[in-house]
């Protein structure tokens, strides 16, 4: 009856060509303004501007040849993950790492000395909005161990973005705080890498998106997990 893609670059298939079934299983997706923001990092920071909302200075690296101020971000405009991002501290590098990725992004560097936040974002088709912010610390391109916390300020900038964004379905916000506040520099618009820490810590975006297809009445959720610390590890095994 459903089914529920989670590679990204599936995702961004799906989402230029409109594609919203397969034969006859329908694709949960978050709604289809929230995938075109979010599967273009420049977009999403210009979106975040047009909306008065807090962003990151970003610009094509095709179009820009001066740096104000050292050290920026250089990333994949429509990369996922980690690997593809570097940090760059002079022009030098900056035109070294310019001439090889024409379709990489310049991006204001946002110091992570308040932490590095990972943020459940939840909305239903009646505009009910459910949030987890996890402050984490990565393992690779991945959460390797997060705490759950409360943060107002965050949770109100995140019920912002899925107005502004008028948002159905589950989408994952990356933020810092910075000295103007939690900045966004990246919405991915698809279930991430925590989906299963959300789900053992009762907020069930997952299930909540195949009740909400069909028709169900979303279960209230209580954040009654805060402080609670999470851990991703694996081992090998050789016998």
């Amino acid at each position: 009856d459903f089914i529920i893609p989670v590679s990204e670059p599936e995702l961004r298939l799906f989402t230029n060509k409109n594609i919203s079934y397969i034969g006859d299983g329908k694709l949960i997706l978050a709604s289809f303004q929230a995938r075109k923001v979010g599967f273009d990092k420049l977009v999403t920071a210009e979106f975040l501007k047009s909306e008065g909302l807090p962003f990151p200075l970003t610009f094509d690296v095709n179009e820009i040849n001066e740096i104000v101020k050292f050290p920026v971000i250089l990333k994949s405009r429509t990369g996922s993950g980690s690997s593809n991002i570097s940090i760059v501290r002079d022009k030098e590098s900056l035109d070294f790492i310019k001439k090889r990725n024409p379709n990489f992004i310049v991006q204001e560097y946002l110091d992570d000395k308040n932490g590095e936040y990972t943020c459940g974002l939840f909305r239903c088709k009646k505009g009910d909005i459910k949030t987890i912010i996890i402050k984490r610390e990565l393992m690779g391109s991945q959460t390797g161990y997060g705490e759950i916390i409360n943060n107002p300020v965050i949770d109100l900038l995140l019920h912002e973005i899925a107005k502004k964004l008028n948002l159905n379905g589950s989408i994952n916000v990356q933020l810092r705080i910075t000295s103007k506040g939690p900045v966004v520099f990246e919405i991915n618009p698809r279930f991430s890498s925590t989906i299963r820490f959300r789900h053992l810590l009762g907020f069930k975006d997952l299930e909540w998106s195949i009740e909400d297809e069909l028709n169900f009445p979303i279960p209230n959720y209580i954040n009654n997990t805060i402080g609670r610390k999470i851990y991703k590890g694996f081992n090998e095994y050789i016998d």
